[in-house]
């Protein structure tokens, strides 16, 4: 399967291919310098919480999954830049972005005591987060049986799935190449899916054929790496 997914190396960076390992340690780093500078609400701007709700409520990129800015990390990052500035907040996106995720998240740990009959939210923040509720997802009311429709892990595991599912992506250019004019347009690809759905007769929805690709690259991307440090441990020696 890897001499299959070689056409895409001219589409990786070296900034993707380290992906995993940066990914892993900019979570941890950001954990550390947040929980080493957070503030106790008691301290701050009692109002803070409160404006930094508003603002976030109208950049909708940064909540709904349904915005074409979504997946834009570049683009959201210059969002949380300009709250940054707005809120006039001491410290920098990250942190920012920390600390709305930690409303975000306290808000869905309330909303599931409510569903399993313990007493309404008193938390001070848990009205003015409604407008979270169509954008949020309870993962217990998922089982693992419901989690992709029947017949997907029949159709993955059939011999030839992975590798007519890499020539289909292959065919539309939207779906990976950034220099294509349709790559950032979400309906194009979403479309490009649905044709790569009906090609390959796969019974789940586009966020699972999506996730079956990604699995297919990342693992790609991971024996690439491998490959190259293996190269580099030879020229050492």
């Amino acid at each position: 399967m890897f001499e299959e997914m070689q056409w895409i190396d001219q589409h990786l960076d070296e900034q993707q291919i380290s992906r995993c390992a940066r990914k892993k340690l900019t979570i941890f780093l950001i954990k550390m310098n947040y929980q080493s500078t957070r503030f106790n609400e008691e301290m701050i701007e009692p109002t803070f919480n409160l404006r930094l709700i508003e603002a976030v409520r109208h950049s909708r990129c940064l909540f709904d999954n349904t915005d074409r800015q979504y997946r834009n990390t570049e683009y959201k990052n210059r969002v949380w830049q300009r709250l940054v500035s707005i809120l006039n907040f001491d410290g920098d996106p990250r942190m920012l972005s920390a600390r709305w995720k930690q409303l975000r998240d306290k808000y869905g740990k309330e909303k599931r005591k409510q569903k399993y009959g313990q007493d309404k939210s008193s938390w001070q923040y848990f009205k003015h987060l409604h407008f979270l509720d169509p954008h949020m997802t309870d993962r217990a009311d998922v089982s693992p049986s419901r989690k992709e429709p029947n017949g997907v892990q029949e159709r993955v595991n059939e011999p030839h799935f992975a590798k007519s599912l890499i020539q289909e992506v292959q065919r539309h250019p939207c779906l990976y190449d950034v220099r294509d004019p349709k790559y950032r347009h979400g309906d194009c690809r979403t479309q490009a899916w649905g044709m790569i759905i009906e090609k390959l007769q796969y019974p789940g929805t586009v966020p699972s054929i999506y996730k079956q690709w990604k699995k297919h690259r990342d693992r790609y991307v991971r024996e690439k790496r491998r490959l190259r440090n293996m190269m580099v441990r030879v020229d050492y020696d």
